[in-house]
């Protein structure tokens, strides 16, 4: 008879304590993965508390309770040790099938359980018959001959995870390659200690540091799951798809996007609205299985398949028909209009920046179109993919290369009957000498980012040419500025002011002959920031003008809010005055309400003498267009403006 040190597992079974109540306590992910851990968690800590419980009362030093409950007690021990092994082979399966996208069915997973299931039955067999432990008042508690029974089906457990760890390493499955192996090797030497060292009991804490290993590797999966929803992130299906890409298996995924989200957080509020992405979210899982369904976006769900198969194709069309009838969300009955788009490996790319930047392609596609199109498969978008990143590429070069061409629109003054300022329209450098113009590339440039670089480099080009016209005293008297448009992103970074500077005391040019032209919808988007960023540059000398006044919003306060010099109408405005009278009064009048506030009104796209006396007589002051000139190089400039 042993004396037996349970300090092992009283040390276990603190540990164990203080995982389960902060895990209880602070832990709001439901997944079906930490639902398991949960379970897992709990059999363990049974397990131990069954174990001390066992041996104080077998050792004598708890003094109550009879050998029926000691018996009782020790049955359930040996129940329990071997219980987390099967447990976690089951848990290794699931994942192992999962990883692969298949689906593990009960019928799969009974031969797993089958080594369990007769180990049971052989407990309950045994214990009354005295084959794997004995207990008596006169010896107390003692191991019988079949008392490594135990240890033999941990043993078959571990073997059949090393050989799930074989068949997953040759399949370089690494995800439960990892789990797997740790597992195995912490169990093994545990195994090996308590055959040499048999006083101290670890099976407790053997089972401890296997469900925590688990535990950590769940609970790194969950940082890529999202918590409102209780779906996979778009990290956790960048990883997946990569993972796929690696083992050259064929897969797709379709991306929902909620087309009138915007407007569904507007007028119910974002509660309701994050209660609408739950909604999604369950429509989803209620047809996928958890590992196939992801948070794509903000409002965008992402649905990863492995095969075309008609089964699919119900799926869909069963969350689409969904999607068609309205929810009910607190009282509210709520409509959702859905887009979507299905997204092949290999045929829509062979990288996970190819795939994701295909599926973005393909929504954005589907937002701007306006015929009601909800669903696109479409080729091409890889084509235009290529287009873009070609594009992106040309920017940089430009930027790196002085590839970049100012040419510059002269603007015609009323009052002074002659051109005082011209507006600089940037280009760049083609092949065979042919220049591209701004629509190919500065909305790419603005969703890159490179636009900061580029204004920059604009700014300087125009600041250049400027000090060569003002020391060549070839610059009219009246000839005083050059504007340039400067983008939201610009007024995002806090050095922007001081980088400005720089560039304009390199060339000795004062700020005010350098005009900022800004939009509307970039004020509306963050006025006090852009407003505070204004004041500062207009105290230093800058003027600046609204751009496109009468294309978006046409916000009248901002005119009156934020301290603009010039207002910009743009040539659309222009246009619908000229259709009837009523509007032609409207726009008269508007140009009386900009000069009462004290603002210039310079009038873009003029194209006939006509629209030209029309803006004069309306009390336009600047005036813009091809009546006067196109966008020219700076040398036919310098000639015009003489």
């Amino acid at each position: 008879m042993y004396e037996y040190n349970l300090i092992a597992e009283y040390t276990a079974l603190m540990v164990l304590a203080t995982v389960l109540i902060s895990f209880f306590r602070d832990y709001e992910v439901r997944t079906l993965r930490y639902m398991f851990i949960k379970a897992l968690y709990t059999i363990t800590f049974i397990s131990i508390v069954c174990t001390i419980v066992s041996t104080e009362m077998t050792a004598g030093s708890l003094r109550f309770g009879n050998l029926h409950i000691a018996y009782l007690l020790n049955g359930l021990y040996f129940i329990s040790v071997p219980l987390v092994s099967a447990l976690l082979m089951l848990y290794a399966r699931v994942l192992a099938d999962s990883t692969k996208g298949e689906l593990t069915s009960i019928k799969q997973l009974l031969p797993t359980c089958i080594p369990f299931i007769l180990y049971v039955i052989f407990v309950i067999i045994a214990t009354p018959h005295n084959l794997i432990f004995s207990i008596t008042m006169e010896h107390g508690y003692r191991r019988e001959l079949l008392y490594f029974a135990t240890f033999v089906i941990v043993s078959i457990y571990l073997v059949m995870m090393l050989t799930l760890m074989l068949k997953n390493l040759k399949e370089k499955n690494q995800e439960v390659v990892n789990v797997l192996m740790t597992t195995i090797g912490c169990w093994a030497c545990l195994i090996i200690i308590q055959i040499l060292v048999p006083e101290i009991v670890f099976t407790g804490i053997g089972n401890t540091m296997a469900v925590l290993i688990v535990h950590l590797y769940v609970q790194n999966v969950s940082k890529s799951s999202d918590p409102l929803t209780r779906t996979l992130n778009r990290i956790y299906l960048t990883q997946t798809l990569n993972d796929n890409i690696r083992k050259k298996k064929d897969f797709s995924f379709y991306v929902f996007s909620l087309r009138n989200f915007k407007m569904v957080n507007e007028r119910y509020g974002l509660e309701i609205g994050d209660k609408v992405l739950m909604e999604v979210s369950a429509m989803l899982l209620e047809h996928f299985e958890f590992d196939n369904v992801f948070r794509y976006g903000g409002d965008e769900f992402a649905v990863l398949v492995y095969e075309n198969s008609q089964e699919y194709d119900i799926k869909i069309s069963k969350v689409l028909e969904k999607f068609r009838t309205s929810m009910s969300i607190y009282s509210h009955e709520v409509f959702i209009d859905i887009i979507y788009t299905r997204i092949d490996y290999p045929q829509f790319g062979h990288t996970v920046k190819d795939l994701i930047s295909a599926a973005d392609c393909s929504i954005k596609k589907l937002k701007d179109d306006t015929s009601g199109l909800d669903y696109l498969y479409d080729f091409s978008v890889v084509g235009e993919m290529i287009d873009k990143h070609n594009m992106v590429e040309k920017i940089k070069k430009s930027l790196d290369d002085d590839g970049l061409v100012v040419h510059y629109q002269p603007i015609y003054s009323a009052e002074q009957k002659c051109f005082v300022q011209a507006e600089a329209l940037v280009r760049m450098k083609g092949d065979e000498g042919k220049l591209i113009f701004p629509g190919d590339f500065i909305e790419l440039a603005e969703t890159t980012g490179l636009i900061v670089r580029l204004t920059y480099r604009v700014l300087e080009i125009v600041c250049r040419d400027l000090r060569q016209l003002i020391d060549s005293n070839e610059k009219p008297e009246n000839f005083d500025s050059v504007s340039i448009n400067f983008p939201y992103l610009q007024f995002s970074s806090p050095e922007m002011i001081e980088k400005v500077m720089i560039i304009l005391e390199k060339y000795d040019i004062e700020p005010s002959r350098i005009k900022i032209e800004i939009t509307e919808r970039m004020l509306i988007s963050d006025s006090a920031s852009i407003k505070n960023s204004i004041q500062v540059m207009m105290e230093k000398g800058f003027v600046f003008e609204l751009d496109d006044f009468g294309i978006d919003y046409s916000n009248l306060s901002v005119l009156l809010d934020l301290p603009l010099n010039i207002i910009k109408i743009d040539r659309s405005l222009l246009l619908s005055a000229l259709k009837n009278p009523e509007n032609l009064k409207f726009f008269e009048h508007l140009i009386g309400g900009m000069k009462i506030i004290n603002r210039k009104v310079l009038i873009e796209g003029i194209e006939e003498k006509e629209q030209l006396d029309f803006c004069v007589h309306a009390g336009g002051d600047l005036f813009q267009g091809y009546h006067f000139s196109r966008p020219i190089p700076f040398e036919q400039l310098k000639q015009i403006i003489k």
